[in-house]
């Protein structure tokens, strides 16, 4: 699709990854529809890039319908939605005070969820009955989820089942308006310079960005923005689910427990090699999509044999404490690999350690032996994501 000439609307574009959606989308030539709650901040948006503003609550059944038909009436029906309106928030299933207030829960699903699911059905509604477009199409629906859908942490029930949704409609709203030629798409964002994002401490936005292999920073919203670009411009991606955070990471908490500890009450460094021993299964499963013993039975292996390991301590951790572990592979070689663990306690780093693996299999030539063996094409693919 040619950006030039058509019209986009883009949800949540007074600021973050929307506003620079926005400015990405005018700077090709679109005519751009700003919807936000934020009247200030998306008329400013709108102002910059000579583009509409309309005040639009997404989950809003009438004030979406009043602000689709506002960019009607201003520029055409539209070819383009790019949905960025969301909320964050967190909270236990159960906390001190007892359940999550459903209220909460409620809230965050009806925003992100809901709000992207009726931007989706009005926008569609109105691409499917315009004109083809010269590359025979008739618009791109682009809606964002988080990685939270696929590794979504303690406390994040309500925002990773928001996201998890959001992912899950992509592939059935794809095949469901192909008929009418409109591409259906989503970007899953890791860490990104979001306004969320921006009220934390500076050490803190450095604490995350370090958790990221490369590049070891926090995304900018000009690179999603990028990602949108490239989205609508490809003809033939339709259906998928981009995740983009700069490399496949497994991040899980861990409560310390007090079995973790020395009689000084701190972490005996020890157990951290066997929670990192347990991080770096849990990036295979989330990898190759099967648990353990089913990957090992699959490829035929005994295992992922450990020939070297080090590791940096930094910050003690104490009972009690919740601890976050980004587990990446940093190298992967013939038929070994290296997997780097960042231990972050409180949003610091506490711990930085590395493993040596071995794909390992059975010797056929020494009965009782094992010996090394090329890592599949698979598994490779897989871990390179």
């Amino acid at each position: 699709m040619n950006i030039a000439g058509t019209t986009a609307l883009v949800t949540g574009g007074g600021s973050g990854l929307g506003a620079a959606t926005a400015r990405a989308l005018a700077a090709r030539g679109a005519k751009v529809t700003v919807l936000d709650l934020n009247t200030a901040a998306g008329e400013a948006v709108a102002s910059q890039i000579g583009g509409l503003f309309a005040r639009c609550d997404v989950a809003d059944p009438e004030s979406a319908t009043t602000a689709l038909a506002a960019s009607r009436a201003e520029f055409g029906v539209p070819h383009i939605l790019v949905n960025c309106a969301g909320i964050g928030g967190a909270g236990r299933v159960v906390g001190r005070d007892g359940p999550l207030p459903l209220a909460a829960f409620e809230k965050i699903v009806r925003v992100n969820l809901l709000g992207t699911f009726n931007m989706m059905r009005l926008a569609a509604a109105e691409m499917s009955v315009a004109n083809p477009l010269p590359n025979g199409g008739r618009g791109v629906i682009i809606s964002t989820a988080s990685v939270a859908a696929f590794e979504g942490q303690i406390g994040q029930a309500a925002y990773a089942a928001s996201k998890g949704g959001i992912a899950a409609l992509t592939l059935p709203v794809a095949r469901e308006l192909a008929r009418f030629g409109i591409r259906v798409l989503t970007i899953a964002p890791g860490l990104f310079k979001t306004p969320l994002l921006a009220e934390l401490p500076q050490v803190a936005q450095q604490a995350l960005g370090a958790a990221i292999p490369y590049p070891s920073r926090l995304g900018e919203p000009e690179e999603f923005a990028q990602m949108v670009l490239a989205m609508i411009e490809n003809d033939y991606l339709n259906g998928e689910i981009v995740r983009l955070d700069a490399m496949l990471v497994n991040s899980r908490t861990v409560e310390i427990e007090f079995g973790d500890c020395d009689p000084a009450g701190i972490v005996f460094y020890p157990n951290y090699f066997r929670m990192f021993d347990a991080s770096t299964a849990y990036l295979f499963e989330a990898a190759l999509g099967i648990k353990k013993i089913v990957w090992i039975r699959k490829f035929g292996i005994l295992g992922i044999a450990m020939v070297d390991t080090g590791a940096k301590f930094i910050k003690p951790s104490r009972f009690g404490d919740l601890v976050t572990i980004e587990t990446s592979i940093s190298e992967l070689r013939r038929s070994s690999f290296v997997v780097g663990h960042k231990l972050f306690n409180a949003g610091e780093l506490a711990v930085e350690a590395h493993e040596v693996r071995v794909w390992t299999g059975a010797d056929p030539a020494n009965p009782g032996q094992i010996k090394s063996l090329p890592i599949p094409q698979e598994v490779i693919d897989a871990l390179s994501q």
